[in-house]
This record gives structure tokens, C-alpha cells and sequence, in this order.
């Protein structure tokens, strides 16, 4: 089972919160740029042969003599995608399981508020979609074949994403799941957002890459790529990676927010309900 019973039932509590109003096409539970038969007030405008009589604003006629009928704000669904990286380094310490967790969780979200959420994919092989989930029952469906995913290969996200906006572009939101351990990543990180679009990267590291522990001489294996580094892990050397490691997050961290994106760290040992009801609960990206 991806997600324990517990944990669903926290979810339950929650939901998604987006800065924009929406364009969706099917009724949920955000706020539209149309205008529909919410209980929220937006205009007036005259009444046509065929507009809904009970509509009418029977109080401007009462006073004005005119006949006009309300407006109120549409609410729609939200379009969740959910890009995980399951490249052979997100197998590293259990990155990938953690990932696919947040990604069913946050799919969970969604579907459970009628939103259409849906979780692309993106190794060697490019990208790929699961089902689509607008349902509790959906999302169920959803987690049955995230649990078969499975680490390998080089990352391939950037290009990923450009076929995904190249289809019809990136509405709604779109959350980026990856260690970003690539030197494309900020070229994943222009590929998010656009008009109508929000999105947002979970960054996930294990705390070992941040702060490793290794010494003496080593020989060190690109799990993607397969190049081997020989390297003499002394003090010295370490100091300097811990120094570039907090550099590399700290410039993704400043990327997403140059553009709007909202950014969290993420580590394989986190504790999935207080990442969800704390931390991106102050990122806005959950309530």
C-alpha cells in the first residue's frame, strides 16, 4: 500500500490552494475566471429571452424597472500534474519511494476534491503518464501503478516537460518532483509556468548527499552516466563539498522563486504528515 490509512484520512483534511483563479471545464472547488452558479456575487447584466428567470434580480426591477440577472463566480477543477523523476540517482537511498509517496499524496489531494490530477514519469525513456484520478476511487487506481515504478536510467526531465507543454501547454498546476541532480536543472526550472499555469519543485535529497561522511580514497560511480571518479575524501574536501551542496540548493531554491515557484527540501526521511500539514502548508501549497 503506497499510503497507510492514517495518512489518507489526515489528507481528508486538507486541500490544494492555488494563487490563480482557474479555467478548467468540469465543476470543482476553485475559483474561475468564468462566471457560473456559485454562491459568490461577480455582476450584473440584462436579462435575454432564455436567460434562467430565477436569476432575475427582482430587486433592481423593483426599484429601476429593469430587468437584469445575477452573476457569480464559476468554480472549477483544478488540472494537478505531477512530474517525478524516477532517473537511477532518485534510487539512491530511498528517494524514489519517497517521492512517489508526496506524488500519491498530492494526486490524493486533488482527486479527492474533484480536481483531475495525473502523474507523469520521467527516466531514460522520456516521459510517461499514469491514469488520470478525479475521484478517491481514481486515486486508489493511481496508487496501485505508482507502486510498480522503478529507478533507472538518466534524467530526462527537461525534455520531458517540453513535450508536456508542447501538447497543449502547462494550465493548471504543475509539481516537479526531483533531486535535480542534473545539469539541464535549470532549464527544468524555465520549462515551469506560463499563462494560466502554476507550478512548484519538491526537491528531494538524501541528508547523506548533503552531508556525507566518506573518507579516505574512493572510487566514486555515476549511477546515471557510469563514470567513475577517483577522489581522497579528507576534511578538507568535505568541507568544500558541504559548501557547494548548501550552494546548489540554495541557487535552486533562488531560481523557483525568481519565477514564482513555490520550493520545499525534501529528504527520504521526512515524515510525510508534518511535510504535508506543515511544510507546504508554509510554502501555500496546501491548507
Amino acid at each position: 500500500m503506497l499510503l497507510e490509512p492514517q495518512i489518507l484520512e489526515r489528507l481528508d483534511r486538507l486541500s490544494l490552494k492555488i494563487r490563480e483563479r482557474t479555467a478548467g471545464s468540469n465543476p470543482g472547488e476553485h475559483r474561475s475566471r468564468r462566471l457560473g452558479s456559485s454562491v459568490d456575487f461577480a455582476d450584473w447584466r440584462p436579462y435575454v429571452e432564455g436567460d434562467d428567470f430565477r436569476r432575475i434580480d427582482f430587486g433592481i426591477y423593483a426599484r429601476l424597472d429593469r430587468l437584469v440577472i445575477r452573476l457569480y463566480e464559476a468554480e472549477e477543477e483544478l488540472n494537478v500534474r505531477i512530474v517525478v523523476d524516477a532517473s537511477a540517482s532518485m534510487g539512491f537511498e530511498e528517494k524514489l519511494p519517497a517521492a512517489l509517496r508526496l506524488a500519491g499524496a498530492i494526486a490524493y489531494l486533488a482527486a479527492a476534491r474533484h480536481d483531475r490530477a495525473r502523474v507523469w514519469v520521467s527516466n531514460q525513456d522520456g516521459i510517461s503518464p499514469g491514469p488520470w484520478a478525479r475521484s478517491r476511487e481514481g486515486a486508489f487506481h493511481l496508487h496501485r501503478w505508482l507502486e510498480t515504478v522503478t529507478a533507472g536510467g538518466e534524467s530526462n526531465l527537461a525534455n520531458g516537460l517540453k513535450r508536456m507543454a508542447a501538447a497543449g501547454g502547462l494550465p493548471g498546476l504543475t509539481i516537479v518532483i526531483s533531486d535535480l541532480l542534473s545539469e539541464d536543472w535549470e532549464t527544468v526550472v524555465r520549462r515551469l509556468g506560463g499563462p494560466g499555469a502554476e507550478s512548484a519543485v519538491l526537491q528531494v535529497l538524501a541528508r547523506s548527499e548533503l552531508d556525507p561522511s566518506l573518507r579516505g580514497d574512493l572510487l566514486l560511480v555515476d549511477s546515471e552516466t557510469g563514470e567513475a571518479v577517483e577522489v581522497s575524501m579528507s576534511d578538507q574536501v568535505l568541507r568544500q563539498y558541504r559548501a557547494r551542496a548548501v550552494k546548489f540548493v540554495a541557487g535552486v531554491a533562488e531560481a523557483c522563486r525568481s519565477r514564482g515557484i513555490r520550493y520545499s527540501l525534501v529528504s527520504p526521511g521526512d515524515d510525510l504528515e508534518k511535510l504535508l500539514m506543515t511544510d507546504l502548508r508554509l510554502q501555500g501549497l496546501v491548507r
